[in-house]
């Protein structure tokens, strides 16, 4: 039987996330399709992996913050 790696809290956190984004959307009276919040949802899921791996990788300390090995 294969193992999920993915939090139970962060999965629901992103779910709670995606949520509130919506709640803000629409007191502002923000009307969006369903294609373009899946592509705001998607686009921030991307980069806030790439900021989780960055800070993971820099936090480790066998890496200067622009990358390069030490």
């Amino acid at each position: 039987m294969k193992q999920n790696n993915m939090s139970q809290t962060q999965t629901s956190n992103i779910v709670s996330l995606a949520g509130f984004i919506m709640i803000l959307l629409n007191h502002y009276k923000i009307n969006i399709t369903a294609e373009e919040i899946q592509a705001f949802l998607g686009a921030g899921l991307i980069l806030g992996g790439l900021i989780w791996n960055w800070y993971h990788r820099y936090s480790r300390g066998d890496l200067t913050l622009l990358g390069a090995r030490k």
